[in-house]
C-alpha cells in the first residue's frame, strides 16, 4: 500500500540524515523486532538525498538519490533479505522496511559473500506513494 505524499516527506525528508540498514529475515513490524546483519564491520549507512519519481498510473515513489554502499562483509557469508530505514545509527526507530527484489521485481534474499560490499544502487530503495 502506498504512503501518502505528506507521510513520505516526513519519513524521507531531503537533507535530513536517515540510516539504512540490512536485515537477515522478515521483520515483525507490529512487535518491532528485526534481525539486523551481524558482522564485525557492519554499520548502518547514513543517507540524506532522496528523489521523487513518477511511476505512472497514479503512483510515485521516493527513492535513494545516489548509491548506498555498506562496508564489506568480513566475518562469514550471509544472506540479507530486507533493507530498513532508521532514525538513528544504532537502535532508534525503524521508519520503513522493504524486501530485496530480483530483476523481475519479486522478493528474493541475496547471499553476500565474504569480502563483498553490499550496496543499493541509485533508485533501488523505493517507497511508493500516490502520484507526486
Amino acid at each position: 500500500m502506498p504512503f501518502a505524499p505528506t507521510a513520505l516527506a516526513l519519513i524521507l525528508p531531503d537533507g535530513v540524515a536517515r540510516y539504512v540498514g540490512l536485515l537477515t529475515a522478515q521483520p515483525d513490524v507490529v512487535a518491532g523486532t528485526y534481525a539486523e546483519l551481524a558482522d564485525s564491520e557492519y554499520v548502518r549507512v547514513t543517507h540524506d538525498a532522496w528523489v521523487d519519481l513518477d511511476l505512472g498510473d497514479g503512483l510515485g515513489a521516493r527513492a535513494n538519490d545516489g548509491a548506498i554502499a555498506f562496508p564489506g562483509v568480513v566475518d562469514d557469508d550471509t544472506t540479507i533479505s530486507h533493507w530498513a530505514i532508521f532514525d538513528a545509527a544504532v537502535a532508534g526507530n525503524m521508519l520503513a522496511v522493504g524486501p530485496l527484489l530480483n530483476l523481475a521485481g519479486e522478493p528474493e534474499p541475496q547471499l553476500v559473500a565474504t569480502n563483498v560490499q553490499p550496496r543499493l544502487n541509485d533508485g533501488e530503495l523505493r517507497l511508493l506513494t500516490e502520484a507526486l
